[in-house]
């Protein structure tokens, strides 16, 4: 699969999964408490972006953030700290993402 193949796909499937949907999906109910800026939805497309572009680093990542219009209109910030970054990273659970991956794989077989 060639890198627009993958790009198109990603957009598809995050088209099916907007923010509720994804909290649905996790079923965290916390998830987001008290959070104004990184929320879990946003920190998905950060690092499905992130690996699309095969940024190697939370600080990489950040810096294409600060440095990318359309990077900023595409998650709605125009910036993020290397260490929101990791202490997001640490709080997430791997699990909610397997959830929101096998969530993403039963609704593309329905298809």
């Amino acid at each position: 699969m060639d890198k627009n193949t993958t790009n198109s796909t990603i957009n598809e499937l995050l088209k099916v999964l907007d923010e509720q949907k994804f909290l649905k999906v996790i079923n965290v109910s916390s998830v987001d408490n008290y959070i104004k800026k990184l929320t879990s939805y946003k920190f998905l497309q950060l690092f499905i972006i992130g690996q699309l572009n095969e940024i190697e680093s939370l600080r990489a990542l950040s810096k294409h953030l600060k440095d990318n219009e359309n990077f900023q209109k595409t998650i709605d910030m125009d910036m993020i700290s290397t260490a929101q970054l990791s202490r997001k990273q640490c709080d997430l659970s791997p699990a909610l993402f397997e959830k929101v991956f096998r969530h993403l794989v039963l609704r593309y077989k329905q298809r």
